[in-house]
């Protein structure tokens, strides 16, 4: 991992927002989504197929 001082991994949790920033490096990394953003897709794509089924539901 390229960690030249360990004693500083205790400090990550010191800072709320150390969480969120790591969880958006490895998002960008790997190419995931959040699952809000891949809820929407999954809705929006739902949408798309019943409306083009004329389906009443949404």
């Amino acid at each position: 991992m390229g960690i030249v001082d360990p004693s500083c991994v205790n400090s990550c949790t010191d800072r709320r927002m150390t969480c969120f920033e790591h969880v958006s490096v490895i998002q960008q990394e790997y190419g995931l989504a959040s699952f809000a953003e891949a809820e929407a897709a999954a809705v929006t794509d739902q949408t798309r197929r019943c409306a083009r089924r004329d389906c009443g539901r949404f």
